[in-house]
């Protein structure tokens, strides 16, 4: 997987992770895919963040933990606003 996030990168492509699991699990999963270092925003800490303040931390943070469904969604929105182009896979 490293390799595949390092020809993304190369190709200008950001990925980003957005899980359920836990934030430790989810910098761990992160690391040994090749993504950035760098904080892990949780679900938590989505709760009533304003929505300008959501877009500007989105540019800057690769991982996202202990994520619900309505909260991907929500993280979408906040790159859409930020001028990022999203794509998701996965479950």
């Amino acid at each position: 997987m490293p390799q595949a996030i390092a020809i993304a990168r190369r190709a200008g492509v950001r990925v980003v992770m957005i899980t359920g699991d836990g934030p430790v699990t989810a910098r761990s999963i992160a690391d040994q895919a090749g993504l950035p270092g760098g904080p892990v925003l949780s679900g938590a800490d989505l709760e009533g963040m304003a929505p300008d303040r959501l877009r500007d931390l989105v540019t800057q943070v690769s991982v996202f933990a202990r994520v619900m469904p309505q909260q991907k969604l929500q993280l979408v929105r906040a790159l859409q606003a930020a001028g990022e182009v999203v794509a998701m896979t996965g479950g």
